[in-house]
């Protein structure tokens, strides 16, 4: 029973991670425009600072509902009381713009909630869920993050408040602003898992990716940094000369530019599958050398008309077709097919096969750092 519980949670996981990221593809362009054009809308209330600090925790929740029970308006805070951060969560008709003040020992969770600013001061962990926030940062501490399927437009390392680490589980970044020096941004650990970059440079350009890379990679986070610079790799294809662009997406396609491991592998395995498949509708021979005799050995069981020969000098021809295109390594082939234009499809599908498997290689080597 505990099998089959734990394996239907993993596919409502991996169903609601699917739909997350289909929801960011078509989400992208609409918050990023909304983050930040909606700072035009006038707030229903604006508690400042010194309002807040007269305030008993139950009138400052009665102000904070009301203001918030007015649809299509935005409420500023500017001094949120952090051991009442349950009033932030599953709020999710209204964009805040809150200052949240911290004791820097109580941790900070909020779910289901937009922003258009949340500033954190004196928080030391952030835990956020489902949020959509225009602009995000912290000072007066070094923070710990924990992020699940968020959308962040603007995310800042201020200087003073190095991030300590970050978790970041699907989602989307639109830009982060290192206002700390690229090898005091990043404390500890960065873990980024499905995470959406910007599709193009329209609102924030090319050059924080490669501030993020260069920051992960002081502090030796290789994996990280990758993603950055594959973005930075993928937004600066259109100002490369045309072999340049037909490489980067060759390169995107089979690899994530050297950041999957799976990518290559499957475009290898559709390869021989595809190579197989055509080599056994149209059908294969053995070639054989009158000089040496019958096949012997394992050779003997290519011979026949049977299923199981059929089927072994269909995946032979296809090892052949990618490891051997050109028959450079073995001169003589075993096994060919009885149509030139399978011949040719297969000498193409064969490219694609010894290119994926090339890839994967580096992939290996980026990914282990393998000399």
């Amino acid at each position: 029973m505990a099998d089959k519980a734990g394996g239907g949670r993993d596919a409502r996981t991996w169903l609601r991670r699917l739909r997350s990221r289909i929801n960011y593809r078509n989400e992208t362009e609409d918050f990023e425009a909304r983050s930040k054009g909606i700072k035009s809308v006038d707030a229903v209330e604006t508690l400042g600072a010194a309002q807040v600090s007269t305030m008993g925790d139950e009138e400052f929740t009665r102000r904070f509902q009301a203001a918030v029970a007015q649809s299509g308006r935005s409420v500023a805070v500017n001094l949120f009381p952090i051991h009442l951060q349950w009033l932030l969560s599953s709020v999710e008709a209204h964009y805040f713009d809150v200052v949240v003040e911290g004791d820097r020992q109580t941790a900070l969770s909020i779910n289901g909630s937009r922003f258009r600013s949340l500033t954190l001061n004196n928080v030391a962990t952030i835990t956020l869920a489902d949020c959509r926030i225009g602009r995000l940062g912290a000072s007066g501490a070094k923070p710990n993050y924990f992020i699940r399927d968020c959308m962040i437009g603007e995310f800042d390392v201020h200087e003073g408040s190095p991030v300590q680490r970050l978790e970041w589980d699907g989602g989307y970044l639109g830009q982060f602003h290192l206002h700390e020096e690229h090898d005091r941004a990043f404390v500890g650990d960065v873990w980024l898992h499905d995470l959406a970059l910007p599709k193009n440079p329209e609102h924030h350009g090319v050059q924080w990716l490669r501030d993020a890379r260069e920051a992960l990679n002081a502090r030796s986070n290789f994996v990280a940094a990758g993603v950055f610079h594959a973005s930075e790799l993928a937004l600066s294809r259109d100002r490369e000369p045309f072999i340049n662009r037909v490489a980067s997406r060759v390169y995107q396609a089979f690899s994530n530019y050297g950041n999957s491991l799976g990518l290559p592998i499957i475009w290898f395995v559709l390869s021989l599958l595809a190579i197989g498949v055509l080599a056994s509708i149209v059908g294969t021979v053995l070639i054989t050398d009158p000089a040496s005799g019958p096949p012997s050995g394992w050779h003997a069981a290519l011979r026949g008309d049977g299923l199981q020969a059929q089927a072994l000098r269909a995946a032979i021809y296809a090892l052949q077709s990618v490891f051997n295109p050109l028959n450079l390594i073995v001169p003589k082939p075993l096994v060919s097919v009885s149509h030139w234009g399978a011949a040719f499809a297969s000498f193409i599908l064969g490219i694609f096969g010894i290119i994926s498997f090339a890839l994967f290689l580096l992939s290996l080597r980026r990914r282990f750092k393998l000399e």
